[in-house]
């Protein structure tokens, strides 16, 4: 059997991908220093709030899950003034779609969620959509562990 560029290709994107797995934390929240924020009050109550809900999240709480989501998400100014929910996580774009698969996953399409997981996930790569397989499953084992 010949390897073609495209099999290569293919099996590299699939070691990355694994590889990208394993480096990564599990369900990572990054929360950032707010010193540098543009407004450093309203970045640390954003903050504050972000570790409650990052908690309760963790634990498969709804409405935890669609706030760390959100912010995951939040990388455009168009979508929020401030990215990452006032500059208090680093947005991961990843991530925000692996917690919108499992919302709906866990609790159903509950009024938006099916909208919010197509503008969380639409605009993924393919490469993409594979980490967000992989970090939902992390995330899944994250929350059973929790219970």
């Amino acid at each position: 059997m010949r390897l073609d560029s495209r099999m290569l290709a293919s099996g590299l994107r699939a070691g990355i991908v694994v590889a990208a797995l394993q480096a990564a934390p599990a369900a990572a929240i990054e929360f950032l220093n707010c010193a540098a924020a543009k407004d450093k009050a309203w970045c640390e109550s954003s903050l504050t709030r972000l570790r409650v809900d990052a908690a309760l999240a963790r634990r498969g709480d709804y409405q935890g899950m669609r706030n760390i989501a959100l912010c995951l998400s939040s990388v455009a100014p168009t979508q929020m003034e401030n990215p990452g929910c006032d500059g208090a996580v680093v947005p991961d774009p990843v991530s925000g779609c692996a917690w919108r698969v499992l919302i709906i996953e866990r609790h159903g399409n509950r009024g938006n969620d099916d909208a919010n997981l197509r503008i969380a996930c639409g605009s993924l790569t393919p490469l993409q959509m594979q980490l967000v397989q992989g970090r939902a499953a992390q995330i899944r084992q994250q929350i059973a562990k929790s219970r």
